[in-house]
């Protein structure tokens, strides 16, 4: 949530729901990288071969759902290390697994057994059949029927589906009245991808892949999915295999339907070709359900399936899980691999499956992930080309501009989001399957804040091309090259990158939401305990002059800061923005720190410029009690006839009407205020709490408002005091009370007016209640 909806060049934005107008300017830029990163990239750069166009970032660790780079930036990262991470990144109980397996036995080659390969296919098996499907409906109690042959990876999977289709349909050639030598043909789908080896590249129909290392495999021709009516000429007696995502991934995120399916199934019999479901990104429970055909009937289920990404979360492993009526047709010797199914990566896969199987909210998640895509579709119908696309975890953000798509992948890696593209005109969502919904909500306000810069550029007539953007990175690289090698040939003095000309810039774009916290919080408490300061010290103006000063203070402290963090100005907001509104939880302590910094460091100026009119209204005293007491002007203090109950309630009361009123003027579908009025809003909404609320207790309703100038008065020599007074006062009523009643607020509010999926009173934790929707 925002306090403030920022505007740039006139152009007004369109109406940005919460924490979204926080990721308006970058706040992860690509460069300048330090000189250490600089020449980092020019060492590799002449060792490592040049097949990836990559932005100058190193990534160091992960944790979760987030990488970080060698500059200690967070990402998130919703592209999943391209579908591989389900368990996200660094995750303990995989190390560990890891590390005790590879204290025993790394490999030992597949001439003998090991403990954990044996193990692996009897628990793929033995969840395809609890789950349903390769021909079993869920719950299956049969104890055989299936075989696995375990891989190193998605393509190497593939490539033996397609060795096992082969040789499976030239046993099958004479059922159908065609030679065994002829019965060699295979059939993909337009959009598909299944590799980059040979075998997979040719049934890649994709130019792009396929053009430098033509010719390829023959005997391979290519349909659409959904097609129904084309089968009959498209698979034909002489096809041996037919290779078909459940759900295109790489292609552009495109749903084939169960007819279509049932069809070729039906088609397949008819001719003896061999079904092969390629699972590798849209399977193991990314669909939300064990594999993407496990909800469809028997009859729409393959004779293979291939799976890799997120079977051992990232340690390299894949596999071909098949009937028994293909496997009889595969003997000792026939195929084979060096590395695949080590006892290391077997072992691993088998913790991580087990886990998978395990997985809560599964559903419920993805489905709150979907309704936000589905609100950004339909909040930017002139952006975003809708329905959105996909099932589950594997979704796609579709655009009506081609060029699009490459530009939100580099718009949200520099507001630190990593995201896909998907085919010709979509991004890719694959997130790792333990993301929180506070992540889900982080990623779409991000989004968000993408959308909305995409719409300013095209209405500037700004376009980025896919290919532009590849020959930049390119480019960048090239350049990079030229500026760090050698690396003794560069100036220290001069700057690395046409971007920003001073360390200084780099890091404020790192922590520019703090500092603009600290520099808003700063302009409150100088406005704010200045005017305390005249009308007291100095009898200066009337009673109503100091709400209406206050919240001017709080006017301009949302101008300074609101298109930069959202204005929050309070860790109250800032606390129910991450409860109710997806706020990062990360952001939250930083936050709040920058916050009650700003009040100590505007309470000092504002000491500073007082202090002799302070002395000489205590006559040198610096003191907390009584009829000349000063230190009420800075910090709160309530009337001294009220009891703690009293003092509590006030609080409680003032903080929960401001964060409702606060979480009414940011609700898109309520009646906001008009473009750029959101500071005046706040004004009449501040003076107003003032005047009516700000009697007992001076009326803080800000945790850091009180805090900061508190500490500046016990450094200056207002006593220990300042912290015991009143039972430490500060404590229970500076803290404990605006923080309960400002959830108390935002929960009233949710409860009784906001609709949107970013509150958790509207996402419903219960799986079954989203599975018809986006099963």
């Amino acid at each position: 949530m925002s306090l403030f909806r920022p505007f740039r060049n006139s152009i007004p934005f369109r109406s940005l729901s919460t924490n979204a107008a926080a990721y308006i300017h970058p706040t992860h830029p690509d460069s300048p990288q330090p000189q250490a990163t600089h020449d980092k990239l020019a060492r590799y750069s002449r060792s490592v071969l040049n097949t990836y166009a990559r932005p100058p970032i190193i990534f160091t660790r992960g944790s979760g759902l987030y990488l970080y780079d060698s500059q200690h930036r967070s990402y998130l990262d919703m592209s999943g290390g391209i579908a591989v991470n389900a368990l996200g990144h660094a995750d303990e109980g995989v190390a560990r697994v890891m590390g005790e397996q590879a204290a025993k036995l790394v490999h030992n080659s597949n001439l003998y057994h090991n403990e954990w390969s044996g193990e692996l296919a009897h628990l793929l098996t033995t969840l395809t059949k609890l789950h349903g499907g390769m021909g079993y409906q869920p719950n299956s109690a049969d104890s055989s029927g299936l075989k696995v042959f375990l891989a190193n990876s998605g393509t190497e999977a593939n490539e033996g589906a397609l060795k096992f289709a082969r040789v499976s349909g030239k046993a099958r050639a004479e059922k159908v009245g065609v030679d065994a030598a002829d019965k060699s043909e295979l059939v993909c789908f337009r959009n598909a991808f299944h590799g980059r080896s040979m075998g997979g590249l040719s049934v890649t129909p994709n130019p792009k892949y396929q053009e430098p290392f033509a010719p390829l495999i023959p005997g391979v021709r290519v349909g659409d999915i959904n097609d129904i009516h084309s089968l009959t000429s498209l698979v034909t007696e002489k096809t041996c295999g037919v290779i078909i995502e459940p759900v295109q991934g790489e292609g552009g995120i495109h749903n084939v339907d169960v007819e279509f399916l049932q069809a070729l199934r039906r088609r397949c019999d008819e001719v003896g070709a061999v079904l092969i479901y390629d699972e590798i990104q849209c399977g193991l429970f990314r669909s939300t359900d064990l594999w993407a055909h496990s909800a469809l009937p028997p009859n729409a289920h393959p004779d293979l399936i291939t799976m890799a990404k997120p079977l051992a979360n990232g340690f390299p492993i894949g596999a071909v899980m098949m009937r028994d009526s293909v496997a009889e047709h595969v003997s000792p010797g026939s195929h084979g691999t060096t590395f695949g199914g080590s006892p290391l990566s077997t072992c691993v896969a088998h913790h991580v499956l087990t886990r998978l199987a395990q997985m809560p909210d599964l559903k419920a998640r993805a489905g709150v992930l979907r309704e936000r895509l589905d609100g950004l579709a339909a909040a930017y119908p002139d952006v975003v080309k809708s329905p959105v696309r996909g099932r589950g975890f594997l979704l796609g953000l579709p655009f009506l501009n081609s060029a699009h798509p490459a530009r939100a992948l580099t718009l949200a890696r520099q507001r630190g989001l990593l995201i896909l593209v998907a085919g010709s005109d979509a991004v890719r969502i694959v997130p790792s399957l333990t993301i929180a919904e506070s992540e889900i909500h982080e990623a779409c306000n991000v989004l968000e804040a993408v959308l909305e810069v995409l719409r300013r550029e095209s209405e500037h007539g700004v376009y980025h091309s896919h290919t532009h953007t590849m020959r930049g990175l390119e480019r960048e690289r090239r350049a990079s090259e030229q500026r760090m090698a050698p690396a003794e040939a560069v100036d220290p003095a001069m700057p690395v990158h046409e971007g920003y000309k001073s360390q200084w810039a780099r890091y404020r774009n790192m922590y520019r939401g703090e500092l603009a916290e600290f520099l808003a919080t700063f302009v409150l408490i100088v406005i704010g305990a200045g005017v305390n300061c005249q009308y007291t010290l100095q009898n200066s103006g009337v009673a109503l002059s100091v709400p209406l000063t206050w919240a001017f203070g709080v006017a301009g402290a949302v101008w300074v800061s609101g298109g930069v963090s959202g204005g929050h100005l309070n860790p109250v907001i800032t606390i129910s923005l991450a409860l109710f509104r997806g706020f990062p939880w990360r952001k939250v302590p930083t936050y709040v720190v920058a916050q009650v910094v700003g009040c100590f460091s505007g309470a000092c100026v504002a000491y500073a410029n007082y202090y002799y009119s302070v002395d000489q209204y205590e006559h040198g005293l610096r003191t907390i009690h009584g009829h000349t007491a000063t230190a009420g002007l800075f910090f709160t203090m309530p009337q001294p006839y009220l009891p703690a109950f009293n003092c509590f309630f006030d609080e409680f009361l003032g903080t929960a009407v401001l964060v409702g009123i606060v979480f009414a003027l940011s609700d898109r579908s309520n009646l906001s205020p008009p473009h750029g009025t959101m500071p005046f809003a706040l004004f009449l909404t501040i003076f107003g709490l003032g005047a009516a609320l700000g009697g007992n207790t001076a009326g803080g309703f800000n945790p850091a408002r009180d805090l900061g100038p508190r500490l500046m008065c016990w450094l200056v020599g207002y006593g220990d005091e300042v912290w015991s007074f009143f039972g430490q006062y500060w404590l229970w009523c500076g803290w404990l009370a605006p923080l309960s009643g400002g959830i108390a607020g935002a929960l009233v509010y949710d409860v009784f007016i906001y609709s949107g999926t970013d509150s958790p009173i509207n996402t419903s934790k219960h799986p079954d209640t989203l599975e018809s929707s986006h099963a």
